[in-house]
C-alpha cells in the first residue's frame, strides 16, 4: 500500500485520510512505534494528554488539563462533537465556517503544524484537518458530522474532478 499511496500522491492526485488514516500522513505515532508513517507530513501523532510531552496515560484513563489555574479532567478516547477552528484557507474546508461542530472519536492526535488547517481542543490543542498540496486529513469523521462532513467529502469530490 506505501508504494501505491506514494505513487498516488507523485501523480499529483488527491487523497484524504480519515481519522486514523490522517494520522499514517505523518511521520509516525507513539501508538505504534516500531511502524513508521507515510513521512508525507512532519509531525508524531500522540496519544491525548494534559500536555503534549507528558508520558502517556493507560488505555481509557482520565487526562488531566488545567484551564484557569483550575484542573479539569476529559476522558480518552474523545468521542463526541468538538468545534473547528480554522487556521487558514483550505480547499478541503471550503465553505466550512469558524466554530462549525464535527464529530471526533480517537485517543491519538497530530500536532498542529504548517501544515494544520482546522484544529480542535480537547485537553490539548491538535491538528483536526491538514492539508498540503494534494493530501488532506481530518481527525473526525466526516461520514458522522452531518452537513458539515458532507461539505468537507464533497470539497474532496470535487478535488477529484
Amino acid at each position: 500500500w506505501r508504494v501505491a499511496i506514494r505513487n498516488h500522491v507523485t501523480r499529483q492526485r488527491p487523497m484524504l485520510g480519515i481519522c486514523v488514516g490522517m494520522q499514517w500522513l505523518f511521520d509516525g505515532s507513539t501508538e505504534a512505534p516500531d511502524h513508521p508513517g507515510l513521512k508525507l507530513l512532519p509531525g508524531l501523532c500522540r496519544r491525548l494528554t494534559s500536555k503534549p510531552d507528558a508520558l502517556e496515560p493507560k488505555v481509557d484513563e482520565t487526562a488531566t488539563s488545567t484551564v484557569q489555574n483550575r484542573p479539569i479532567h476529559f476522558k480518552v478516547p474523545h468521542v463526541g462533537w468538538n468545534s473547528l477552528h480554522l487556521t487558514r484557507r483550505s480547499w478541503l474546508l471550503d465553505e466550512v465556517d469558524e466554530g462549525d461542530q464535527v464529530y471526533f472519536t480517537h485517543s491519538y492526535a497530530a500536532p498542529v503544524t504548517k501544515n494544520c488547517v482546522g484544529a480542535t481542543t480537547y485537553g490539548i490543542k491538535f491538528a483536526a484537518a491538514v492539508e498540503r498540496g494534494e493530501v488532506g486529513g481530518v481527525q473526525f469523521h466526516p461520514e458522522k458530522s452531518s452537513d458539515v462532513g458532507l461539505r468537507i467529502l464533497s470539497n474532496f469530490l470535487k478535488r477529484m474532478s
